[in-house]
Protein backbone atom coordinates (compact mmCIF):
# COMPACT_ATOMS: atom_id res chain seq x y z
CA UNK A 1 0.00 0.00 0.00
CA UNK A 2 2.96 2.15 0.49
CA UNK A 3 4.23 1.61 -2.62
CA UNK A 4 1.87 4.02 -4.25
CA UNK A 5 2.57 6.94 -2.28
CA UNK A 6 6.08 6.63 -2.83
CA UNK A 7 6.09 6.64 -6.75
CA UNK A 8 3.66 9.89 -6.32
CA UNK A 9 6.54 11.17 -3.93
CA UNK A 10 4.47 11.58 -1.18
CA UNK A 11 7.00 9.97 1.42
CA UNK A 12 5.33 11.03 4.23
CA UNK A 13 1.73 8.98 3.83
CA UNK A 14 3.78 6.23 2.64
CA UNK A 15 5.92 6.09 5.79
CA UNK A 16 2.69 6.92 7.88
CA UNK A 17 1.14 3.55 6.02
CA UNK A 18 4.03 1.72 6.91
CA UNK A 19 4.76 2.74 10.40
CA UNK A 20 1.23 1.26 11.01
CA UNK A 21 2.35 -1.71 9.28
CA UNK A 22 5.15 -2.05 11.34
CA UNK A 23 3.40 -1.45 15.00
CA UNK A 24 0.68 -4.67 13.38
CA UNK A 25 3.17 -6.88 12.41
CA UNK A 26 5.60 -6.95 15.41
CA UNK A 27 3.87 -9.44 17.13
CA UNK A 28 3.34 -11.68 13.94
CA UNK A 29 6.79 -12.89 13.42
CA UNK A 30 7.01 -12.94 9.80
CA UNK A 31 10.56 -12.16 8.72
CA UNK A 32 9.81 -11.90 5.12
CA UNK A 33 6.92 -8.89 6.13
CA UNK A 34 9.56 -7.61 8.46
CA UNK A 35 12.11 -7.51 5.48
CA UNK A 36 10.24 -5.48 3.33
CA UNK A 37 8.85 -3.40 5.82
CA UNK A 38 11.76 -1.86 6.81
CA UNK A 39 13.41 -1.89 3.18
CA UNK A 40 10.61 0.56 2.23
CA UNK A 41 10.78 2.57 5.48
CA UNK A 42 14.44 2.96 4.89
CA UNK A 43 14.06 4.15 1.03
CA UNK A 44 11.37 6.69 1.86
CA UNK A 45 13.54 8.30 4.93
CA UNK A 46 16.19 8.48 2.54
CA UNK A 47 14.03 9.97 -0.12
CA UNK A 48 13.26 12.91 2.52
CA UNK A 49 16.72 13.75 3.08
CA UNK A 50 16.54 11.95 6.72
CA UNK A 51 19.88 10.02 7.45
CA UNK A 52 19.54 9.23 10.92
CA UNK A 53 16.48 7.75 10.35
CA UNK A 54 17.57 6.10 6.95
CA UNK A 55 20.39 4.47 8.70
CA UNK A 56 18.07 3.02 11.76
CA UNK A 57 15.71 0.80 8.90
CA UNK A 58 18.67 0.23 6.67
CA UNK A 59 20.39 -1.58 9.98
CA UNK A 60 16.83 -3.27 10.90
CA UNK A 61 15.86 -4.21 7.21
CA UNK A 62 19.65 -6.25 6.56
CA UNK A 63 19.33 -7.29 10.11
CA UNK A 64 15.94 -8.77 9.08
CA UNK A 65 17.35 -9.88 6.12
CA UNK A 66 19.79 -12.03 7.49
CA UNK A 67 17.74 -13.68 10.27
CA UNK A 68 15.68 -14.38 7.31
CA UNK A 69 18.33 -16.16 5.25
CA UNK A 70 20.01 -17.62 8.50
CA UNK A 71 16.52 -19.45 9.04
CA UNK A 72 16.31 -20.24 5.38
CA UNK A 73 19.57 -21.87 5.40
CA UNK A 74 18.78 -23.79 8.50
CA UNK A 75 15.52 -25.15 7.40
CA UNK A 76 17.50 -26.43 4.37
CA UNK A 77 19.97 -27.99 6.41
CA UNK A 78 17.36 -29.80 8.72
CA UNK A 79 15.73 -31.47 5.54
CA UNK A 80 19.01 -32.06 4.51
CA UNK A 81 19.79 -34.30 7.59
CA UNK A 82 16.16 -35.68 7.38
CA UNK A 83 16.67 -37.21 3.73
CA UNK A 84 19.87 -37.97 4.62
CA UNK A 85 18.85 -40.09 7.62
CA UNK A 86 16.34 -41.55 5.31
CA UNK A 87 18.70 -42.61 2.63
CA UNK A 88 20.68 -44.64 5.08
CA UNK A 89 17.86 -46.51 6.03
CA UNK A 90 17.47 -47.35 2.75
CA UNK A 91 21.04 -48.72 2.29
CA UNK A 92 20.85 -50.86 5.65
CA UNK A 93 17.62 -53.18 4.48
Amino acid sequence: MSEIPKQKHQNQAALDLLLQAESLSKNVGDLTLNEGIHKEMADNYLAMGNQNLYQVYSKKYLETRLQREQNELSSINHALDIHNLESKKKVKT
